[in-house]
């Protein structure tokens, strides 16, 4: 097995401040060596900044209450995902296996074999009941970013044997199931991917919608 250097993210979404610096970081880093990274990375960047603004906004703004919180940790998990797609961004740009390149995004470097894997199996952490009627909301145990997942689904079952995929998004932080009744039983499972394919999907929790 070839070794060759990988960018990588040491990094938790619960250390909110910890995100927000990252994002800042890896930010100015991939938007100051767009030669590098081979795309023009303008509009990609300017859209992730914002989001790590209002991320730094929603920190500042914490004052103890679980609303705050609510907020801030929301805006944590996107600016999160959002790195690991950019992680994933930066380890298959022409900088791919160049140590003093893939320094450039501010990402940390390690020495490692590369794989070509999907991700591992999922875990969902808990499923709320949603804002809006007969939908749910999937949370799922935060991700190692070197799994470089970059798409999800959300399936359904009444049984546990036949699956129907209610969503699929690219974003692990709209994991959300659809046309739920009320008091009926249902199974539900989630799956990570990318594009060497899906992994194995969690094991199906049971959900009784309220």
């Amino acid at each position: 097995m070839n070794i060759t250097f990988i960018a990588v993210m040491n990094l938790t979404v619960d250390k909110r401040g910890d995100v927000r610096d990252k994002g800042y970081k890896v930010g100015k880093g991939i938007g100051n060596n767009e030669i590098t990274f081979g795309v023009s990375t303008n509009p990609l960047i300017k859209d992730f900044l914002i989001k790590v603004d209002n991320l730094k906004d929603a920190i500042a703004d914490e004052d103890g209450s679980e609303q705050k919180l609510a907020v801030s940790e929301k805006n944590a998990v996107i600016v999160f995902d959002d790195l690991k797609l950019l992680l994933g961004f930066v380890n298959t740009s022409p900088a791919k296996g160049v140590k003093d390149l893939l320094l450039l995004s501010n990402f940390e470097v390690n020495k490692a074999p590369v794989t070509h894997e999907i991700p591992g199996q999922l875990v969902i952490k808990r499923i709320d009941d949603g804002a809006v009627a007969n939908t749910a909301k999937v949370l799922i145990e935060t991700i190692p970013a070197t799994d470089f997942v970059d798409r999800y689904k959300v399936e359904t079952s009444i049984d546990k044997v036949n699956w129907t995929m209610t969503c699929e998004t690219g974003n692990s932080n709209k994991l959300m199931i659809t046309g739920t009744a009320r008091g009926k039983e249902i199974f539900v499972r989630a799956t990570g991917g990318n594009t060497h394919g899906f992994g194995k999907p969690s094991e199906p929790l049971p959900f009784l919608p309220r």
